[in-house]
């Protein structure tokens, strides 16, 4: 946690990549695919409250490197004096950094030491084109063999759930997992002993594909899982 606060502004995790040694300053991911990519977006915060103010020339860098270069190139300068509370940057990336292997950097251009010009970088992400969706040879209708969304709540022992074990179906104690819009409920898991769901028999001779929304821990609510405590898709 920054020593001036969470600067996350979803209120899903206080922790982020907080800058306050001597030294060089940067963060850097390996090379990715971003030949899809639309805009990057983040939160990031220079100074400001129990954090030491950045001076003139401490500025934020956010940079790129091509594959076969040495050199990073800059896309975009956060000033020094314009981020002491916690802001979301976004914008488009230009065509020259969508390529199939990028290297993203975020940069303090200096600083005066340990415990001074601090800064902080959260919630980094890389918005993409939508990958077109393959057409299945045989059309089905709405393309969904099966569908649940949890709302209302389905009856268990009919035509599609066999079984639920220690679970239920509800909002879960750490918030809704569904996307914006949909239905709060899912089938939620906190109960002792056994925790499964399961499906009656379903024909899937044309099935293609299977996703779903899933958290495990995490957040206010739901204590975090630890190892081998896993969750396992099987058929």
């Amino acid at each position: 946690i920054p020593d001036c606060g969470s600067i996350d502004a979803s209120g899903f995790s206080n922790q982020a990549a907080f800058f306050s040694s001597s030294g060089s300053r940067y963060i850097q991911t390996r090379s990715l695919d971003l030949s899809n990519a639309l805009t990057l977006s983040f939160r990031v915060r220079i100074g400001g409250g129990a954090c030491d103010n950045a001076e003139s020339g401490e500025d934020v860098v956010v940079e790129y490197q091509l594959q076969g270069s040495s050199t990073f190139i800059r896309l975009r300068t956060l000033g020094y004096n314009s981020y002491t509370t916690a802001q979301t940057v976004s914008f488009d990336l230009p065509s020259a950094v969508k390529t199939a292997s990028t290297v993203l950097r975020w940069r303090q251009l200096k600083n005066s030491g340990n415990g001074f010009d601090e800064w902080a970088v959260d919630h980094i992400r890389v918005v993409s084109a939508p990958t077109p969706t393959p057409q299945p040879p045989v059309p089905v209708a709405f393309g969904f063999l099966f569908s649940e969304n949890f709302s209302p709540s389905p009856s268990f022992g009919g035509t599609k759930w066999r079984s639920i074990t220690g679970g239920t179906v509800k909002q879960p104690d750490c918030g809704g997992i569904d996307l914006p819009g949909y239905s709060v409920q899912a089938a939620f898991f906190s109960a002792s002993g056994s925790r499964s769901i399961e499906t009656q028999a379903l024909d899937l001779t044309l099935a293609q594909t299977m996703s779903f929304r899933v958290r495990i821990g995490g957040g206010a609510g739901c204590e975090t899982a630890d190892s081998g405590e896993d969750v396992v898709v099987e058929y």
